[in-house]
């Protein structure tokens, strides 16, 4: 079990015809987003205009968790979804969605069948979240979106600063995960399980 620590240095922003994608984390690290040769790949996007269209992406399976504002997609002519802070959708990369609304949300993209699980956990002052980790070959990632968070990893303790993430890309073990706020704090958990 493999635990990686990810903080600004490690992130890398790019401007879209709709606003800013900061890109937490692409796996294998040498894979290209362009290029579409990663096998996970996990962003932040910050929606700055009212009007905006999803990039098509043949192959890809798409999570986007929204952490801020409101946004209503267009996926099909037949089928919209409102989503608000807290909200979670699974959808085809290769779907022409249109977005009207703005705000920030989450993406989780893989190109491998699989099943992905994200969502925002609001923590108030000393509250503490415990995971029962037991599924083998997992994937877990922890952000913390607003402020900071202590992490226990089995008998390893980790501090995550606002903006700071934290990974394990294959969970080989039985192992108990504890979340801590210290303050007021708001927690990106996302599980990948591959197929």
């Amino acid at each position: 079990m493999k635990i990686v620590i990810l903080d600004k240095s490690n992130y890398t922003f790019k401007k879209w015809d709709g606003g800013i994608t900061n890109q937490l984390l692409i796996l294998p690290p040498e894979a290209n987003y362009s290029k579409l040769n990663f096998n996970l790949r996990l962003s932040k996007a910050k929606i700055t205009t009212l009007h905006s269209s999803f990039s098509i992406l043949p192959g890809v399976n798409r999570n986007l968790l929204f952490l801020e504002g409101a946004s209503l997609l267009t996926i099909t002519p037949n089928k919209h979804q409102l989503l608000l802070p807290g909200d979670e959708i699974n959808f085809k990369g290769d779907l022409p969605i249109q977005c009207k609304g703005k705000g920030i949300d989450f993406n989780v993209m893989l190109t491998k069948e699989g099943k992905v699980s994200s969502q925002l956990l609001q923590m108030e002052k000393g509250e503490c979240l415990e995971l029962d980790q037991t599924t083998s070959g997992q994937f877990m990632f922890l952000h913390a979106n607003k402020g900071n968070i202590k992490v226990g990893i089995g008998n390893e303790k980790f501090i995550l600063k606002q903006e700071m993430s934290l990974y394990i890309n294959e969970l080989n073990e039985e192992v108990l995960i504890s979340i801590e706020a210290k303050k007021t704090a708001e927690v990106i958990l996302t599980e990948v399980l591959l197929k």
